[in-house]
C-alpha cells in the first residue's frame, strides 16, 4: 500500500494520522513561538541584570543616608552638649 492509496475506513490510520486542516499546526515545531521564547527569556536575565544593578544603587544611597543621618545626629548632640 503506498502513500496515497491509505485506508480509513480500516484499522490503518491510528489516533496519529489525520487529514484535519489543523494537521500541521498540531504537528509541526512553532519555531516563531520557539524564537519568541528565547528572546523572552534573554530579555528577562537582561532585566534582572539591570534590577541587580539598581539594587546595588539603592544599598548604596540607603548606606550613605545612613551615614549622613548618624553624622547629622552626633553633630547635634554635640552642638545640644555645648550650649
Amino acid at each position: 500500500m503506498s502513500w496515497n492509496d491509505h485506508d480509513h475506513r480500516g484499522e490503518y490510520a491510528d489516533a496519529r494520522h489525520d487529514h484535519r486542516f489543523e494537521y500541521a499546526e498540531d504537528r509541526h515545531r512553532h519555531y516563531d513561538l520557539e524564537t519568541a521564547g528565547e528572546t523572552a527569556q534573554r530579555d528577562i536575565r537582561s532585566l534582572r541584570a539591570a534590577v541587580r544593578e539598581l539594587r546595588a544603587g539603592l544599598d548604596d544611597a540607603l548606606g550613605r543616608i545612613r551615614e549622613l543621618e548618624a553624622a547629622h545626629q552626633a553633630n547635634d548632640t554635640k552642638e545640644g552638649k555645648s550650649r
